[in-house]
C-alpha cells in the first residue's frame, strides 16, 4: 500500500491547525500505585492531596493498561464477586500563562472502567464507561503558568461495570490519549456537525453544517431580559486533500450573550468526489470565527462526501448497492493490550485490504478515534457498536437509564462527522428492552444520516426505527429464506468465532 498520499494529507492538516485550537498532550510517564484490596485502596484513598506521600508510586505509560505491564493477572470476562483492583494515578504539569483567559477541557479518551478525577485537590468529577471518550472542564481550577497536579483514581468495579464486560478481557487503566484543549474564554467553537447530502444524480451535493457557538459574556441587562451582545461573523472554507480552495462562505450571526447557539450553514457543492472504501477521498473543511474582522478561533474537520440508504430493503452508498465482506474487531493487541497505537491500527488495515474485506464491525464498544481516522483515509466501511451488550439482565432495569443514554449519546457525538462509520450499532445478542429502544431513538434523533441495527435481533416486527435486520449464526438456507422476504437490509453481524476452547469452523458452510 502506497502511503506516501497519507503523508501528505497529514502536513496539509498541520497546517489547517494555525489558528485552531492549543492543546497539550499528558500522555507520558505518570505516577502510579495499584491496590489489590479494599484495605489498600483505603491507605490510597487521600492521594490527590499535596501533601500526600507518594514516595511507594512507581512510573507507569499512559496510554497503558497496567495487568498488561505485570502489576497483576489479566482476568476474563469480569470479577469473582465483583470484587477488583483499583489504580491511583498522579501528574505534575504546567500550562502557559495565558490560559489563564482561557475556557480549558481535560480530555480523557478512555479509562476503564471509571475514573474519578481530581484537580489541584479539588475533585473535578466522575465517569462511569470504559470505552466511551469523556471530558471535564476545568477552567476554574487550573492554575495558568504554574505547577498542577492531575490525580486520578480508575477503578475496575462499579455499579455500571457490566456494561462494558463481554467475551473479553477486563483491562484497567488510562489506555487512551490524556489532553488538554484551550479555547476563547469569551466565544469559541464548541461543536461542529457535518451532513453531506446529494442530488437524485449523486452528482452535486449540499454540505449541511450545525455549528454550535458557545458564548460566556457577561450579561448586561437586569434581570430575565437577554442582552442583545455584539454580533460576529462564521466563515466556512472547504479545501481539496491537495489544499486547493473549492468554495467559501461567510455569513454575520447576531450576538447571544451568555448562551450558546446553533448556527446553520448550507454550502452547494458542485461535483464532489464521492467517498467509498474503493475511492476514500477527504476533503478538509475549515470553520472560522472572526470577531471584527479578526480570526479568534479555528477548527478543521476532515470529511468525506457519501449518502446512505436501506430504502426497499437494499444497503446503498451513494445510490450503488453495497456488499459488506466485514471482520469483527476488538481495539486490542497482545503487546499493549487496549493502548494500541497507529502501527497496530495499520497492520489491522492493510492486512484487512489485502483480504479483500471492505468492513470492520467494531466489536462491541467504540475503538480508538485513531483507528476511525485511518478507516476514514485508507477506505474501510465501519460499524460502530454502543457498548450495551455486556449489561445482560441490567437491560431490564430503568435505574440504568442514565448508563445506557450516556453511552449512546458520548459514542454518536465522538464519531458523528467520521464518513468511514456506515451504522451505529445498539449492544450484542441482547433482548430488546425499553432501554434498548430509548438508546436506539436517542441515536436516531442525534443523526438521522445514519442506519441502526440491533446485533442478533432479526425479527420482522422490530420498530421501524431498527433500520437493518442483524441474524447471528444461522444456516445459509435460513438466511435465503430471511432475504426473500424481509424489507430490510441484512447484515450478519457474527457468523463464526474463535472463543475459549472453540477453535475456528464451519466456514465452509457459510
Amino acid at each position: 500500500m502506497n502511503l506516501r498520499p497519507f503523508l501528505v494529507i497529514t502536513v496539509l492538516l498541520i497546517s489547517f491547525q494555525i489558528f485552531s485550537q492549543e492543546q497539550i498532550n499528558l500522555n507520558g510517564d505518570w505516577r502510579f500505585a495499584l491496590a489489590k484490596t479494599e484495605k489498600e485502596a483505603e491507605a490510597l484513598s487521600k492521594f490527590y492531596n499535596d501533601k500526600f506521600d507518594s514516595g511507594s508510586f512507581r512510573l507507569i505509560p499512559v496510554p497503558s493498561n497496567w495487568a498488561v505491564l505485570g502489576f497483576e493477572e489479566p482476568v476474563y470476562r469480569g470479577f469473582e464477586n465483583d470484587k477488583a483492583s483499583e489504580g491511583f494515578y498522579l501528574l505534575d504539569f504546567k500550562v502557559p500563562a495565558n490560559w489563564s483567559e482561557k475556557n480549558i477541557q481535560l480530555h480523557f479518551g478512555g479509562v476503564w472502567s471509571s475514573a474519578e478525577v481530581w484537580l489541584n485537590g479539588n475533585l473535578i468529577g466522575t465517569h462511569h464507561g470504559g470505552y466511551t471518550s469523556f471530558s471535564f472542564s476545568v477552567t476554574n481550577k487550573i492554575k495558568a503558568g504554574e505547577s498542577n497536579r492531575l490525580a486520578v483514581r480508575v477503578r475496575q468495579v462499579n455499579r455500571d461495570y457490566k456494561f462494558d464486560v463481554y467475551d473479553d478481557w477486563t483491562l484497567g487503566g488510562i489506555y487512551r490519549d490524556v489532553t488538554l484543549e484551550a479555547v476563547p474564554k469569551n466565544r469559541w467553537l464548541d461543536h461542529i456537525v457535518v451532513k453531506t447530502i446529494f442530488d437524485n444524480l449523486f452528482e452535486d451535493a449540499d454540505l449541511k453544517l450545525h455549528i454550535m457557538v458557545g458564548d460566556r459574556n457577561k450579561e448586561t441587562l437586569p434581570g430575565n431580559y437577554p442582552s442583545p451582545g455584539e454580533s460576529y461573523n462564521l466563515r466556512a472554507t472547504l479545501f481539496t486533500k491537495e489544499g486547493k480552495k473549492v468554495d467559501s462562505q461567510e455569513i454575520l450571526v447576531s450576538g447571544h450573550t451568555a448562551t450558546n447557539r446553533e448556527v446553520l450553514m448550507t454550502m452547494r457543492i458542485k461535483k464532489p468526489q464521492h467517498w467509498t472504501a474503493e475511492t476514500p477521498y477527504l476533503y478538509n473543511l475549515q470553520i472560522e470565527l472572526l470577531e471584527k474582522n479578526v480570526v479568534t478561533h479555528s477548527r478543521t474537520e476532515r470529511i468525506g462526501f457519501r449518502n446512505i440508504s436501506t430504502d426497499g430493503g437494499i444497503f446503498r452508498i451513494n445510490g450503488q448497492a453495497v456488499k459488506l465482506r466485514g471482520v469483527n474487531r476488538h481495539d486490542e493487541h497482545p503487546d499493549v493490550g487496549r493502548a494500541t497505537t497507529k502501527e497496530h491500527w495499520l497492520q489491522d488495515i492493510k492486512l484487512m485490504k489485502a483480504a479483500n474485506i471492505n468492513y470492520i464491525r467494531m466489536a462491541h464498544y467504540p475503538h480508538s478515534q485513531g483507528f476511525i481516522a485511518l478507516c476514514d483515509e485508507l477506505g474501510m466501511y465501519v460499524g460502530e457498536e454502543i457498548s450495551l451488550g455486556g449489561a445482560a439482565e441490567l437491560m431490564y432495569d430503568e435505574s440504568f437509564s442514565g448508563a445506557v443514554l450516556q453511552r449512546s449519546y458520548e459514542t454518536v457525538v465522538r464519531d458523528i462527522n467520521r464518513p468511514s462509520v456506515i451504522y451505529w450499532s445498539i449492544g450484542n445478542e441482547d433482548a430488546l428492552t425499553a432501554l434498548h429502544l430509548a438508546s436506539v431513538k436517542l441515536v436516531k434523533s442525534i443523526d438521522s444520516t445514519r442506519p441502526v441495527l440491533l446485533p442478533w435481533r432479526a425479527e420482522e416486527w422490530l420498530p421501524t426505527e431498527v433500520d437493518i435486520l442483524a441474524p447471528h449464526y444461522w444456516k445459509p438456507q435460513e438466511y435465503d429464506q430471511l432475504a426473500s422476504k424481509s424489507s430490510r437490509p441484512i447484515i450478519s453481524t457474527e457468523y463464526t468465532h474463535a472463543f475459549g476452547i472453540d477453535g475456528f469452523g464451519g466456514l465452509e458452510a457459510r
